[in-house]
């Protein structure tokens, strides 16, 4: 756009100045920076939350995985040893095996329950979102009280799960007490919790897929487990990639309140997992270092668990 002619008056066009020139980025940008100041004090309170008590915690937690420590006495500096005590550590071998077995029996049931719960509340009738509301209860309550719940479902003389098994004719186990049964009727349990939201993240994804594409399905004659497994499945799988990671990170992390509350690493440690030996061995056993070094082995192990679930669901979306 021309300027203005000498002697005629007008304003130069945005973005330049009276003499034709085009005003600097970085001055249009200084110019704005008064605006950031808003958006940093209302960061600041989380941040500084989230270095309290993680990023904080974290680092001091890996700099006592170097020491020798019973929270009475002095921390005593002793190099590598926690690490090579760990390798050398049967207890913590089978708590990681425990732990590979929870994520095992819960991630699968997940992902499956999520995806078929997703399908049918997207149906779309007169009070489906107060349906939706209640299916997504569990998530809103806590761990603990989700154990004392569970405990009674378990019991094996009264619970109702056994009962409801005495109906069919079988003879419930001893949940609990059971070195067979309790890692399953822990996994139960973390699935019974993880599914709300697994089914939420997919519900999302399912009302993006064109209703023409499902629509055509019907017409071609597709069954709903035709329609799930040929037509939903493969445009949600991007959703599933993140619903793994989520889920694993659930079943590594979120099962110690639910194996205080139960079982405390038993029967026979048949449900010690990492977290919970970790746990036992800084508060029970005084060890805090050697705990430590847990703690940074368990970090390790569950992110390279979700480097390899990523990996896999990049494969599947491609």
């Amino acid at each position: 756009m021309p300027l203005a002619a000498d002697g005629e008056s007008g304003s130069p066009p945005p973005g330049f100045t009276a003499d034709g020139s085009e005003v600097s980025h970085r001055r249009s940008a200084r110019g704005r920076s008064p605006d950031r100041w808003p958006a940093l004090a209302f960061l600041l309170p989380n941040l500084t939350l989230f270095t309290v008590f993680t990023l904080l915690p974290v680092v001091v937690g890996v700099g006592l995985s170097f020491y020798e420590w019973d929270l009475i006495s002095s921390p005593e500096f002793v190099g590598l040893e926690n690490y090579r005590r760990l390798l050398d550590d049967g207890e913590a071998r089978h708590a990681l095996w425990i732990t590979a077995l929870l994520i095992l029996f819960g991630l699968l049931p997940t992902i499956v329950i999520g995806l078929v719960a997703a399908t049918l509340l997207n149906a779309k009738f007169r009070g489906i979102r107060y349906i939706r509301t209640l299916y997504y209860m569990p998530i809103v309550i806590s761990l603990v009280a989700s154990g004392v719940l569970w405990r009674f479902i378990y019991e094996p003389n009264r619970g109702l799960l056994n009962w409801l098994l005495s109906l069919i004719g079988i003879d419930g186990p001893p949940w609990l007490s059971s070195t067979r049964w309790a890692l399953p009727a822990i996994a139960m349990v973390l699935v019974w919790l993880a599914i709300p939201l697994s089914t939420m993240l997919y519900l999302a994804a399912l009302q993006g897929i064109p209703s023409t594409v499902l629509e055509a399905a019907r017409i071609d004659g597709a069954g709903f487990v035709a329609m799930l497994w040929h037509v939903i499945w493969p445009m949600v799988r991007p959703t599933t990639a993140l619903v793994s990671l989520v889920t694993v990170l659930g079943l590594a992390f979120g099962s110690f309140d639910l194996i205080a509350s139960l079982t405390q690493g038993g029967p026979l440690d048949s449900t010690n997992t990492l977290i919970y030996y970790m746990y036992d061995t800084a508060f029970n056993q005084l060890q805090v270092g050697y705990a430590s070094a847990l703690a940074v082995f368990n970090f390790v192990a569950v992110f390279g668990t979700l480097g390899a679930v990523l990996a896999i669901g990049r494969r599947l979306v491609k």
